[in-house]
């Protein structure tokens, strides 16, 4: 008998460790199912543009020039102030005048083929995806039309193509530019003064903790 009245407390004793898990786990969780869906997408969208790689592939050997175009402005500067202007040979500026505006127009001439080539196998792999989508839907029995809801379906066709959109022509093209533009400028900073690049990158680690501490918050 009392072992039969010490059973409830011990179920109310699991439910109270139940409430009071911590929100650590519940947020490590969700983090790892966001993990997981990123990590589906990308392989996703890597098999869609797969038989477009031509394009691809020519969008990246492009993007390594514009990674170049964003190094070489700084290097220009350093060049002219530590030569014409300490010498005080402001003719001496117009060389490095003209080819700071070629580097200029160059970067733009290679970030819109690049931006070009890229959009054109990946709006190509969207037209294949929608295709494929609609396609599924309409092999559904009638069943499954009459219990989804109609919005859902249309959610399906047109939000979620919109997303994969969005991350295509956005975020990859920052995430792909900006990252290679990162390590070309850690390597040019190591070639130029290895022991002043190492003092600048010693606070990434620090940075790279509090950003995700926000991030899980």
């Amino acid at each position: 008998m009392a072992q039969s009245k010490a059973l409830p407390k011990q179920s109310e004793a699991s439910a109270q460790e139940r409430t009071n898990e911590p929100a650590g786990g519940t947020a490590t969780a969700a983090s790892a199912e966001e993990l997981n869906q990123d990590r589906a997408l990308f392989i996703l969208l890597g098999r869609a543009l797969a038989p477009y790689w031509r394009w691809t592939a020519l969008a990246l050997v492009l993007m390594l020039g514009v990674a170049a175009t964003n190094v070489v402005p700084p290097y220009l500067l350093q060049q002219a102030i530590d030569g014409p202007i300490r010498q005080g040979n402001i003719g001496a500026l117009w060389w490095i005048t003209l080819l700071y505006g070629t580097t200029a127009v160059a970067s733009i001439i290679l970030t819109f083929a690049f931006t070009y080539f890229l959009q054109k196998g990946a709006q190509q792999a969207l037209a294949d995806i929608r295709t494929r989508l609609f396609d599924h839907i309409l092999k559904q029995d009638h069943g499954f039309l009459t219990r989804t809801p109609t919005g859902e379906l249309v959610a399906r066709l047109t939000s979620d193509i919109d997303s994969l959109n969005a991350v295509l022509s956005n975020s990859i093209v920052v995430i792909l530019v900006e990252g290679v533009t990162l390590i070309v400028i850690v390597v040019v900073m190591f070639a130029t003064n290895w022991r002043l690049a190492l003092i600048a990158l010693v606070v990434l680690p620090v940075v790279a903790i509090v950003t995700r501490y926000f991030r899980q918050r």
